[in-house]
């Protein structure tokens, strides 16, 4: 009998067959470590961009974390957040950089620096809660890791941190934090403690950005399946934490509670956004330019994820879907307003990583990791195809402190804070919002007190 000869593997099957045989070995060496690399990675990818923008040249670049450090050293040294200084932020983040200021004394760069060290630990822990989620949904540590990467398709992600505070980094991290404490298959701490804490960090996702209302929701939703007493868990929990956030505001009395409202409520309608929705949802893929295939992927695996095993990822999908409308609705000055959407996305694309196909699993993990790579140490491109994202050399101008009056401009703002000069006027960050909302109510730039009424 003539046996016919089986046909040999083309190409295609032999570099698909070696893929999976080299992710084999990957997750085989992943297994108990992954946790231990994911923070090793994200702290390496943190300190060397925070680095990159401290070793620059003259006074340390600060971008928009001039507005939260020098509001947190205001609140230090006495200043009433909202009466005698303007902002439209909720108080927490003023409130950490306030403690912040209280520790390093009168060391203005030291102050600075400290701002820098926390960003860049809510950055690592809001990485390592990704790989959690991604590996409760998947059980596999490689798709962990991919997902823990994908926050990095932004090569903002690494770098923002490098120039001090930023809020919406420690709304990932409290968000994130929030859900997962929240989830039904975590009791690690007892359930009662886990209810109570998941209250306390979804109340202070709020604390930092008010568009993270949606946290709360969510957490609330899944202690509602869990019955009446968890709901309660939840709320005493966020109830302790806001009423701890906002003692500072209600010890003003009226007048602060007023202002609060006005300035992080009914100032948003003055807020400027240029383009239409369709422009942001154009632009939001191309600020991540190596990364957008990845995103792609990220948004299909969450909302297959979604669809597959709704009981444990509806709260990330409705958490990324929540955000993703945010930034096409109305909020996308920056790269940095994708973060929340991200870390989401990076979820699915860990989803897409865990499928049982290891040479699928090998492709995503490898596309993640070099994406990592090239924005991380390379700043996302090699002036090739994609040009890096581009730090400047030139220090930040910074004002004689015998030159600072009000309004002020932004070598006045730097003075302001490297001198530690205190504002002689509510609207020390005269932007484009704060313009219009003192058109609207009549009111003075240059006033010491801000008015928080219409004429």
């Amino acid at each position: 009998m003539v046996h016919a000869e089986a046909p040999l593997p083309s190409s295609v099957e032999r570099a698909v067959a070696a893929v999976a045989s080299a992710q084999r070995r990957v997750d085989a060496a992943l297994v108990g470590r992954w946790r231990v690399l994911v923070v090793v990675l994200a702290t390496l990818a943190q300190t060397t961009s925070a680095l990159r923008v401290l070793s620059r040249p003259g006074y340390p670049r600060l971008r928009d974390s001039k507005i939260f450090e020098y509001v947190g050293w205001q609140l230090a040294r006495g200043t009433t957040l909202y009466v005698e200084t303007f902002e439209v932020k909720p108080p927490l983040s003023f409130e950490t950089t306030a403690v912040l200021s209280v520790l390093a004394g009168d060391d203005q760069l030291l102050y600075h620096h400290l701002n820098v060290a926390v960003t860049c630990v809510a950055a690592v822990v809001a990485v390592a809660l990704v790989a959690e989620f991604t590996h409760a949904l998947t059980g596999e540590p490689a798709a962990a890791v991919a997902a823990a990467c994908s926050l990095y398709l932004l090569p903002q992600f690494a770098l923002r941190a490098g120039f001090g505070f930023k809020a919406k980094y420690f709304v990932l991290a409290t968000g994130l934090l929030a859900l997962w404490l929240a989830h039904d298959d975590h009791g690690r701490l007892g359930r009662g403690p886990s209810d109570v804490l998941a209250g306390v960090a979804a109340a202070a996702a709020v604390g930092y950005w008010q568009l993270a209302a949606v946290v709360p929701v969510v957490v609330l939703g899944l202690a509602a399946r869990r019955g009446r007493r968890a709901v309660g868990r939840v709320v005493a929990g966020g109830a302790v934490a806001s009423l701890v956030v906002l003692a500072p505001v209600l010890a003003a009395g009226v007048d602060g509670v007023v202002a609060m409202l006005n300035q992080t409520v009914l100032v948003s309608r003055y807020a400027t956004q240029g383009g239409s929705a369709l422009d942001r949802a154009v632009r939001a893929p191309n600020m991540l330019y190596w990364g957008r295939p990845l995103f792609a992927v990220g948004l299909v695996g969450l909302a297959v994820a979604a669809v597959r095993d709704c009981d444990r990822a509806w709260p990330l999908a409705a958490c990324g879907a929540w955000f993703l409308a945010v930034v096409v609705a109305f909020d996308l000055d920056a790269a940095p307003d994708l973060f929340p959407t991200l870390a989401f996305v990076a979820v699915g694309v860990g989803v897409v990583a865990g499928r049982r196909t290891p040479a699928v699993r090998g492709v995503v993990l490898a596309l993640a990791v070099v994406a990592a790579v090239v924005n991380v140490a390379f700043l996302g491109g090699f002036g090739v195809v994609v040009e890096p994202f581009d730090l400047a050399d030139e220090p930040p101008t910074v004002a004689e402190p015998e030159t600072v009056d009000a309004p002020y401009s932004t070598a006045e703002h730097h003075a302001l804070l490297w001198y530690g000069i205190p504002a002689e006027t509510c609207h020390v960050f005269f932007g484009p919002t704060q313009q219009a909302w003192v058109a609207a109510v009549d009111g003075d730039p240059t006033a010491d007190r801000c008015r928080t009424t219409f004429p």
